[in-house]
């Protein structure tokens, strides 16, 4: 593994969110490297909107910028005062806060020449703001396809992505048809798919704790989904399950994320044998997905969802339960243990045929999931960086950064 480095990661995820790729590869490396990880930066208008409505006040102001999660691994929370703006005077001032302030951390923590980690197209403005030795671009969707943008903000995602990806050390991608495309933009780009924590999860289902009630009591059998519940999922094949079958429970665990009101939601909520139990810790995750007779991946069809690699796939192997997914390229590998539906009809067929299972697939499961743990991943990630880092400063020479101020 990696060893002796300094690794400074800007995450679009927050720490301990129900997203675990970021902080479970973060936390593998801290055990022999120090990490320090940047939470979501803020935004100007946002936080005005979240000052109003009372969510944040005084205490954030004074919060502590650095928090120690386990030895060699420390987690930045970005400063409220300085957020990020486009306005042509407040923009370069907070930039100049915010910087300076990660800058003293660096410092503080001894953190020299780290290795920048990156997560998104509109993180291209921290190059070489930290002195780094080594940039990271690490890709885990299509984001010039995300929902609800426009034309004009899809383009300019994609020309950040080239600035970004041109300057990129290496590029990270976690499913086949982002490397297709994404190493048209650099050569050193390698596919590095998502992993499950499966110790955690086998120590969980292995134990005696009991079920958790608000899915153990619901009526057998529960169809299960478990992630972020948003514009990804079919909600008309959703109400074609529910409806198909009364007698099953079709569960949704996790956040509700930009679908709150909209009519194709409340349609699903009022069909009397749909649950929304909400978001859970992380660590009730492996008991959930264990509750669930049948766990589902009920996409739809876009050129978002084709380029993923669903991180709750590898999860629901590691409980070794039955998958009925929509036909995706990162599912097609696993055809042999997953339900593969080529149209709704079908994917009701697929549960049908599921819930018959006699067990024998089980096992299979547990060894896929074995085979992706992060800790695999870890060691993938580590093998390509070394090398990276043997070629770079052999050829540049030790002195050589992506240069700005350490």
């Amino acid at each position: 593994m990696l060893e002796g480095e300094n690794i400074l990661c800007f995450s679009p995820d927050p720490w301990g969110s129900i997203w675990p790729d970021k902080s479970q590869i973060m936390s593998i490396l801290a055990r022999r490297n120090r990490v320090l990880y940047v939470e979501p930066e803020l935004h100007f208008r946002p936080t005005l909107r979240k000052v109003a409505r009372g969510e944040i006040g005084s205490s954030h102001l004074w919060r502590r910028r650095v928090s120690w999660i386990q030895d060699g691994l420390y987690v930045y929370h970005p400063p409220v005062f300085a957020p990020i703006s486009g306005h042509v005077l407040l923009g370069p001032i907070t930039q100049a806060l915010r910087f300076g302030l990660l800058r003293r951390t660096l410092r503080h923590l001894e953190m020299s020449k780290p290795i920048l980690w990156l997560f998104r197209p509109g993180m291209v403005d921290l190059v070489g703001q930290f002195g780094e030795k080594l940039l990271i671009y690490h890709i885990v969707d299509e984001y010039s396809a995300y929902s609800k943008q426009t034309p004009e903000l899809a383009r300019w995602t994609r020309e950040r992505e080239a600035r970004l990806a041109s300057q990129a050390d290496i590029i990270f991608v976690t499913s086949q048809a982002l490397w297709k495309t994404k190493r048209q933009l650099n050569p050193r780009t390698y596919l590095m798919q998502n992993g499950v924590d499966y110790g955690t999860f086998a120590r969980i289902i292995a134990s005696d704790t009991s079920l958790p009630t608000d899915i153990s009591s619901l009526q057998r059998p529960v169809i299960g989904f478990v992630g972020s519940i948003c514009h990804k999922q079919d909600y008309e094949l959703l109400r074609l399950i529910a409806g198909s079958h009364s007698a099953w429970s079709l569960v949704m665990i996790g956040p509700v994320r930009g679908m709150q009101n909209t009519e194709e939601l409340k349609q699903l909520q009022s069909s009397p044998n749909v649950h929304f139990l909400g978001c859970k810790p992380t660590e009730e995750i492996p008991q959930y997905i264990n509750a669930c007779d049948v766990c589902l991946i009920p996409y739809v069809d876009s050129e978002e969802t084709r380029n993923i690699n669903p991180l709750k796939l590898y999860e629901y192997f590691a409980c070794g339960k039955p998958v009925v997914s929509v036909d995706i390229p990162s599912v097609r590998p696993f055809a042999e243990v997953v339900y593969i539906a080529r149209d709704r009809e079908t994917f009701i067929k697929c549960i049908e045929e599921a819930l018959r299972e006699d067990g024998s697939l089980t096992s299979r499961r547990f060894g896929i999931a074995k085979q992706n743990t992060w800790e695999a991943r870890v060691e993938q990630l580590s093998t390509l960086i070394q090398d990276t880092l043997q070629v770079k400063y052999s050829t540049e020479g030790p002195n050589s950064a992506h240069g700005g101020e350490g």
